[in-house]
Order: structure tokens, then sequence, then C-alpha cells
């Protein structure tokens, strides 16, 4: 806590402030370099293929719904609304 150490409140608050600068800056690089559209080797590619797995699973015609599914679908989607 720097008011224990003897601080006064406007010492005390420009160092937080300070600090709380400094932290930002290091997110914002962290956010920039990890999420940057220009780094080669991004660790965050995988969505892609996530999609098309999604797309290859759900490939063909949908499953069958029964008069009882139908009738309820169409009820909770009338609830909605």
């Amino acid at each position: 806590n720097p008011f224990l150490s003897g601080l006064t409140y406007q010492q005390a608050r420009e160092q937080i402030c300070a600090e709380s600068d400094k932290l930002k800056a290091e997110y914002h690089s962290f956010v920039k370099n990890k999420y940057s559209a220009k780094t080669t080797a991004r660790e965050n590619n995988s969505l892609v293929d996530k999609s098309n797995t999604h797309y290859e699973k759900n490939k063909g015609d949908p499953p069958e719904l029964s008069e009882e599914e139908l009738e309820q679908l169409l009820i909770d989607l009338a609830e909605l609304g």
C-alpha cells in the first residue's frame, strides 16, 4: 500500500497512474503482437480448421423431426416472438 510508506496522496496517485500506464502499454503490446494480421506464425489460426470440421459434420440432409418435436419447436418459437 503506497500510503503506508509515508507518501502524500498526490505522490501515491502519480505512482499508481505510472504503474497503470505501464501495465496498459504492456497489455496493448501483447495483444497487438499476438493478434496482428502481419504475424506469420499466428497462434490463433485454428478457427478455420474448426469451421471446416463443423461444416463437414453438418453436411447432408438434416435429421427429420417427429410430429411432437416439430410441434414443440413451433411452440418454443411462438413464445420467443
